[in-house]
């Protein structure tokens, strides 16, 4: 099994520095040219089947690449969307108080037990397939980290439509992570 990771392209909310969580902000232009520069990274690569975050800057991402696999599944979930920033979503980053987060706010903890859990789904259920994951920088970090069995601070902050790619059959070996060479 060979899973693709990958962050959205540049979103309206990353343009203005807001927290996004589970907020839909659509694809820039930017961000749009982005997701097609991935599609066309991975237009040789054989993908089965594209699981994505039902937000709509992800589902934009995914669809843009899933143009160059039109056989693959398609998958929308909630599974996988951003933390849920609770009040702090939609506010800038510089102006909440990190250190009195929200009720409402997402522990790392329930973050990662939701992803842990359906990486692992994926893993059983799609264990001779390619798989693609099209999430967001968060999540993407999460699942780097459960895949490579270190903290999630160790794994740097993907840039937008980074790609990671491992290679899973007895053990998890990395081909590339947070790789933007597409967008060179």
């Amino acid at each position: 099994m060979k899973l693709f990771l990958a962050r959205h392209g540049e979103s309206e909310g990353n343009v203005l520095g807001l927290l996004q969580g589970h907020g839909n902000y659509d694809l820039t232009d930017r961000g749009k040219t982005q997701a097609c520069l991935l599609g066309e990274r991975l237009k040789d690569e054989v993908i089965d089947v594209i699981y994505a975050s039902d937000l709509s800057r992800t589902t934009e991402t995914a669809r843009l690449v899933a143009k160059h696999h039109p056989c693959a599944g398609f998958v929308l979930t909630s599974v996988l969307r951003e933390r849920d920033m609770g009040d702090f979503t939609g506010k800038k980053k510089l102006d909440v108080d990190w250190s009195n987060p929200p009720l409402n706010f997402e522990s790392d903890e329930s973050v990662f037990r939701r992803l842990e859990s359906f990486v692992n789904e994926v893993l059983v259920k799609h264990k001779d397939e390619n798989v693609m994951l099209v999430v967001h920088n968060q999540t993407q970090k999460v699942i780097t980290s459960f895949l490579l069995k270190k903290n999630v601070s160790e794994i740097s902050r993907p840039n937008n439509t980074a790609l990671s790619v491992f290679d899973i059959s007895d053990e998890i070996k990395p081909e590339v992570i947070n790789c933007t060479k597409h967008l060179d």
